[in-house]
């Protein structure tokens, strides 16, 4: 019988070392998550900032100096 209670103690405690290590791998996904979204919010405003410089005057005003530019090269 203390063989058997010896193992149920050794289950159990790999039982709990298992659900602390599930619990911290749980708060990386979350705090990896956030960063993600972090990161897609930066990218999504710089693409917005890029589609209005390309649709900026200026940027259609000097498209002819730079499609010149890239036939020299």
């Amino acid at each position: 019988m203390t063989d058997v209670n010896e193992e149920l103690r050794q289950v159990r405690a790999a039982l709990a070392a298992a659900n602390r290590q599930l619990a911290e791998q749980g708060q990386t996904i979350a705090e990896l998550r956030t960063v993600n979204e972090n990161q897609v919010e930066r990218a999504e405003r710089a693409w917005e900032q890029i589609e209005l410089m390309r649709h900026s005057i200026s940027w259609q005003l000097t498209a002819p100096l730079r499609r010149m530019k890239r036939r020299i090269r």
